[in-house]
């Protein structure tokens, strides 16, 4: 009986009708279109993660010129070291994307390419729509293998969806690669822009680093920090237990760094100290300008939506006293 009284009492008034579904509109709408955007980049979990509460993006903050530094890049050596040394996690995952010229002839075209080490697909519940993933045996360093899993959007536009595609050659920067898979349709891994595929991270290194045979320069030294880690935690391991077990993995490999590059500042100067920090990316603390300004963008916006619910009010408040009698 209330409802039906109050939608009565709105189509009396059209015209304030009007004014406060507008209102509230201009509210929510604000609202909205601002956490659609927040929401992927940090609070959601990338598509497919098997267990977004225990994996983790380690950081390092040192102590630099008097205020901490957050280091979330890391050297291929520094992530062997954190993988052999910890107990608490169930697998380190590393990648890295780049842009290099795809294809032969007057097809080639500047794409995106993600490498990917060889642990990185257990932490996903997928599986390829065609062909397989590549394992471990493909991603041994220095080089690894030339093997590609396509991106679902880069197979249906430019190879036309084909099912015969496994087994063919697609040049990639320097190298020929087989192709044999592809991923899903939504499937990102951990970044939020879109490669055309994904590569045995230590093959992209060695075509994009180095000439094959030149030596092991991104697999032999600590001074190349390229490389994004990610980390899951095993079942039982708190939070807490496990970042104690990264720092004293993080100690021991700046130690061995320092064996090796004598002239650095010591480990009681830069005071390291390991983190473990959500997946998303900018949720961490190094936060870009873009996001910075993205949140600042949210509070806007619901400061919007309380002036709007004010003005409802209001609007409300003046109808109740012109019919006080």
């Amino acid at each position: 009986q209330d409802l039906r009284y109050a939608v009565r009492g709105l189509r009396r008034s059209p015209g304030f009708t009007l004014g406060v579904t507008l209102t509230l509109a201009l509210g929510i709408g604000a609202n909205a279109t601002m956490f659609s955007i927040i929401d992927p980049i940090l609070f959601r979990p990338p598509a497919y993660l098997r267990h977004s509460d225990r994996v983790h993006r380690p950081f390092v903050a040192t102590v630099q010129q008097g205020s901490e530094a957050f280091q979330g890049s890391f050297s291929y050596r520094q992530y062997l070291d954190l993988a052999s040394d910890t107990r608490s996690f169930e697998r380190f995952a590393g990648y890295w994307a780049t842009s290099l010229a795809v294809g032969t002839g007057d097809n080639v075209e500047e794409q995106r390419i993600t490498g990917v080490s060889a642990s990185f697909w257990p932490l996903f519940s997928v599986r390829p729509v065609l062909g397989r993933f590549f394992g471990a045996e493909e991603d041994r360093h220095p080089f690894g293998e030339p093997v590609v899993v396509l991106s679902w959007p880069y197979w249906q536009i430019r190879l036309g969806g084909r099912t015969d595609v496994l087994g063919q050659q697609l040049r990639i920067g320097k190298l020929s690669y087989t192709i044999i898979g592809v991923a899903p349709r939504d499937f990102l891994g951990f970044e939020l822009r879109r490669s055309i595929g994904f590569v045995p991270l230590t093959n992209l290194a060695s075509n994009v680093f180095e000439d094959r045979g030149a030596g092991q320069r991104y697999s032999d030294t600590y001074n190349m920090n390229w490389l994004r880690l990610v980390a899951e935690r095993k079942a039982g391991i708190t939070a807490a237990v496990a970042t104690a077990d990264l720092q004293h993995a993080v100690v021991r490999s700046l130690e061995r760094r320092a064996l090796e590059q004598p002239g650095r500042r010591p480990l009681s100067e830069i005071k390291p100290r390991a983190m473990l920090s959500p997946v998303q990316e900018q949720a961490g603390p190094n936060r870009s300008a873009t996001t910075r300004v993205g949140t600042w963008l949210v509070g806007v916006a619901l400061v919007v939506l309380l002036i709007a619910c004010a003005n409802v009010g209001n609007l409300l408040l003046a109808r109740a006293l012109r019919r006080r009698r």
